[in-house]
């Protein structure tokens, strides 16, 4: 099964890696006017650049596509028909809600 992922991806660990990997598809980085709309005082000013993990991932060969998620392409994942499945985290609670509030989303604890 295919699936579209869509993550707020601060740095790459083990734990991102195993989730990626049980979940191949499609993912979308959300970039980073879409993280800064959620409220977040902890938010480590250290985290890489979406375009940097993009690079990153494709190196992995786990995703058919790796995309941005910017405003201009909301509507590309709305018409995505794969089950979105997402990291319980609240910038991607935030996200589902705000963006995708009439998809089911499953979100899965990394």
């Amino acid at each position: 099964m295919k699936y579209a992922v869509v993550s707020y991806v601060p740095a790459l660990h083990s734990g991102y890696i195993d989730f990626f990997r049980k979940y191949p598809g499609i993912l979308y980085i959300l970039d980073e006017e879409l993280v800064r709309e959620v409220p977040r005082m902890e938010r480590d000013i250290r985290a890489l650049k979406p375009e940097d993990i993009k690079a990153l991932l494709a190196g992995l060969k786990i995703f058919d596509d790796i995309i941005v998620l910017n405003k201009s392409r909301l509507q590309q994942i709305k018409n995505d028909a794969s089950l979105i499945v997402t990291p319980d985290e609240d910038v991607n609670r935030r996200f589902a809600e705000t963006y995708l509030p009439d998809r089911k989303i499953e979100f899965v604890s990394v």
